[in-house]
């Protein structure tokens, strides 16, 4: 991914630690401050990228999710159940 093509400094991935949102956390994270949020209910701590800052939480809490987009410019979201 080009830097160009998301200008974007600060990025929050829900469900990062989950195959796809793992895979899109770890190509973002050379080149911007990425943190992942997630419960770890369908996913691995293991997977998410050293260098991205972790937070263990639900989207359905308001505070968490309140607490994770402080600063953030960019939310992909990728925090699903089945």
């Amino acid at each position: 991914m080009h830097d160009d093509a998301l200008p974007h400094e600060n990025i929050l991935v829900t469900g990062g630690a989950g195959f796809i949102g793992s895979q899109l956390a770890h190509s973002l994270v050379d080149s911007h401050d990425v943190t992942v949020l997630d419960s770890l209910r369908g996913g691995s701590r293991d997977a998410v990228p050293e260098d991205a800052t972790f937070r263990a939480g639900d989207i359905r809490d308001e505070q968490t999710v309140e607490e994770a987009v402080s600063g953030t410019e960019l939310i992909f979201h990728e925090a699903a159940r089945v």
